[in-house]
Protein backbone atom coordinates (compact mmCIF):
# COMPACT_ATOMS: atom_id res chain seq x y z
CA UNK A 1 0.00 0.00 0.00
CA UNK A 2 1.79 3.50 -0.88
CA UNK A 3 -0.21 6.18 0.56
CA UNK A 4 1.15 9.85 0.26
CA UNK A 5 -0.45 12.40 2.46
CA UNK A 6 -0.12 15.95 1.38
CA UNK A 7 -0.81 18.85 3.04
CA UNK A 8 -0.78 22.19 1.26
CA UNK A 9 -2.29 25.84 2.58
CA UNK A 10 -4.47 24.29 5.57
CA UNK A 11 -6.04 21.94 3.52
CA UNK A 12 -5.19 18.22 4.14
CA UNK A 13 -5.72 16.17 0.98
CA UNK A 14 -4.67 12.57 0.97
CA UNK A 15 -3.49 10.13 -1.88
CA UNK A 16 -3.98 6.57 -1.26
CA UNK A 17 -2.59 4.11 -3.86
CA UNK A 18 -3.10 0.48 -3.35
CA UNK A 19 -0.96 -1.86 -5.00
CA UNK A 20 -1.96 -5.40 -4.60
CA UNK A 21 2.17 -6.79 -4.91
CA UNK A 22 4.15 -4.07 -3.20
CA UNK A 23 4.29 -2.57 0.41
CA UNK A 24 4.98 1.03 0.31
CA UNK A 25 4.48 3.62 2.83
CA UNK A 26 4.89 6.86 1.34
CA UNK A 27 3.94 10.42 3.36
CA UNK A 28 5.41 13.74 2.10
CA UNK A 29 4.61 17.18 2.83
CA UNK A 30 3.84 19.46 -0.09
CA UNK A 31 6.54 21.89 0.54
CA UNK A 32 8.93 18.96 0.47
CA UNK A 33 8.35 17.78 -3.31
CA UNK A 34 9.76 19.40 -6.14
CA UNK A 35 7.50 21.59 -7.64
CA UNK A 36 8.33 23.08 -10.41
CA UNK A 37 6.18 25.84 -12.94
CA UNK A 38 4.65 22.93 -14.23
CA UNK A 39 1.79 22.02 -11.19
CA UNK A 40 3.02 18.20 -10.49
CA UNK A 41 2.43 17.84 -7.16
CA UNK A 42 4.08 13.93 -7.07
CA UNK A 43 5.59 11.68 -9.24
CA UNK A 44 6.35 8.23 -8.29
CA UNK A 45 7.85 4.97 -10.18
CA UNK A 46 7.62 1.78 -8.98
CA UNK A 47 8.58 -1.82 -9.71
CA UNK A 48 7.64 -3.61 -11.13
CA UNK A 49 6.56 -1.41 -13.92
CA UNK A 50 4.07 1.50 -12.57
CA UNK A 51 3.89 5.17 -12.25
CA UNK A 52 1.94 7.51 -10.30
CA UNK A 53 1.02 11.02 -11.19
CA UNK A 54 -0.64 13.63 -8.74
CA UNK A 55 -1.49 16.89 -10.57
CA UNK A 56 -2.60 20.17 -8.88
CA UNK A 57 -5.44 21.74 -10.91
CA UNK A 58 -4.24 24.98 -11.74
CA UNK A 59 -5.31 25.47 -15.71
CA UNK A 60 -8.42 25.92 -17.59
CA UNK A 61 -10.50 23.73 -19.24
CA UNK A 62 -9.15 25.57 -22.70
CA UNK A 63 -5.61 24.28 -21.30
CA UNK A 64 -6.68 20.36 -20.95
CA UNK A 65 -9.16 20.49 -24.42
CA UNK A 66 -5.26 21.46 -26.15
CA UNK A 67 -3.44 19.14 -24.52
CA UNK A 68 -6.26 15.75 -24.64
CA UNK A 69 -6.72 13.50 -27.23
CA UNK A 70 -9.87 11.34 -26.27
CA UNK A 71 -12.41 8.77 -27.69
CA UNK A 72 -15.50 10.09 -28.56
CA UNK A 73 -17.01 8.00 -25.99
CA UNK A 74 -14.62 9.73 -23.23
CA UNK A 75 -15.79 13.27 -24.30
CA UNK A 76 -19.48 12.09 -24.01
CA UNK A 77 -18.67 11.39 -20.93
CA UNK A 78 -17.09 14.60 -20.41
CA UNK A 79 -20.53 16.45 -21.42
CA UNK A 80 -22.39 14.40 -19.07
CA UNK A 81 -21.29 17.03 -16.39
CA UNK A 82 -22.98 19.53 -15.45
CA UNK A 83 -20.86 21.12 -12.58
CA UNK A 84 -18.32 23.18 -14.07
CA UNK A 85 -15.84 22.50 -10.88
CA UNK A 86 -16.38 18.69 -11.88
CA UNK A 87 -15.74 19.18 -15.38
CA UNK A 88 -12.44 20.89 -14.65
CA UNK A 89 -11.18 18.04 -12.06
CA UNK A 90 -12.45 15.31 -14.92
CA UNK A 91 -10.13 17.01 -17.39
CA UNK A 92 -7.69 16.86 -15.21
CA UNK A 93 -7.47 12.91 -13.75
CA UNK A 94 -7.70 12.67 -17.51
CA UNK A 95 -4.89 14.20 -18.68
CA UNK A 96 -2.85 12.58 -15.26
CA UNK A 97 -3.89 9.36 -16.85
CA UNK A 98 -2.52 10.41 -20.17
CA UNK A 99 0.75 10.97 -18.24
CA UNK A 100 1.18 7.67 -16.51
CA UNK A 101 -0.69 5.91 -19.83
CA UNK A 102 2.10 7.66 -21.95
CA UNK A 103 0.04 8.32 -25.10
CA UNK A 104 -1.53 11.41 -26.59
CA UNK A 105 -4.53 9.31 -27.94
CA UNK A 106 -6.21 7.74 -25.10
CA UNK A 107 -9.85 5.40 -24.91
CA UNK A 108 -10.69 4.35 -21.11
CA UNK A 109 -13.73 1.84 -20.92
CA UNK A 110 -15.40 0.99 -17.76
CA UNK A 111 -16.07 -2.66 -17.02
CA UNK A 112 -19.52 -4.01 -15.38
CA UNK A 113 -18.17 -2.66 -11.99
CA UNK A 114 -17.41 1.10 -13.00
CA UNK A 115 -13.35 0.38 -12.80
CA UNK A 116 -11.52 2.02 -16.24
CA UNK A 117 -9.50 -0.05 -18.00
CA UNK A 118 -7.07 1.43 -20.97
CA UNK A 119 -7.97 0.23 -24.29
CA UNK A 120 -5.42 -1.74 -25.91
CA UNK A 121 -3.46 -1.52 -22.51
CA UNK A 122 -2.90 -4.32 -20.42
CA UNK A 123 -1.88 -2.40 -17.59
CA UNK A 124 -3.94 -1.90 -14.98
CA UNK A 125 -5.08 1.86 -13.97
CA UNK A 126 -7.10 3.91 -11.53
CA UNK A 127 -8.38 7.26 -11.54
CA UNK A 128 -9.07 10.12 -8.79
CA UNK A 129 -9.84 14.09 -8.50
CA UNK A 130 -11.15 16.10 -5.53
CA UNK A 131 -11.20 19.76 -4.59
CA UNK A 132 -7.71 21.11 -6.90
CA UNK A 133 -6.06 17.78 -7.48
CA UNK A 134 -6.25 14.73 -9.91
CA UNK A 135 -4.37 11.66 -9.33
CA UNK A 136 -3.52 8.53 -11.93
CA UNK A 137 -1.41 5.28 -11.29
CA UNK A 138 -0.58 2.62 -14.03
CA UNK A 139 1.17 -0.59 -13.25
CA UNK A 140 0.89 -4.25 -14.36
CA UNK A 141 -0.37 -5.19 -11.15
CA UNK A 142 -3.97 -4.07 -9.87
CA UNK A 143 -3.68 -0.78 -8.59
CA UNK A 144 -6.06 1.96 -7.28
CA UNK A 145 -5.53 5.72 -6.41
CA UNK A 146 -8.42 7.93 -4.67
CA UNK A 147 -7.64 11.82 -3.38
CA UNK A 148 -9.88 12.85 -0.46
CA UNK A 149 -9.81 15.80 1.35
CA UNK A 150 -8.90 15.31 5.38
CA UNK A 151 -11.60 17.03 7.46
CA UNK A 152 -11.17 17.33 11.01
Amino acid sequence: IAAIRVMHQAIQTIFVAQQAVFGINLYFHLSTLPCPIMPFAHTLTFEPTGELVVWRIEETPAWFFDQLSLSKDLWREFHQITAQTVRLQWLASRFALQQVAKTRDMDVHKDHFGKPHLVNDSRFISISHCQGYAAAIAAEAPVGVDVEVVSD
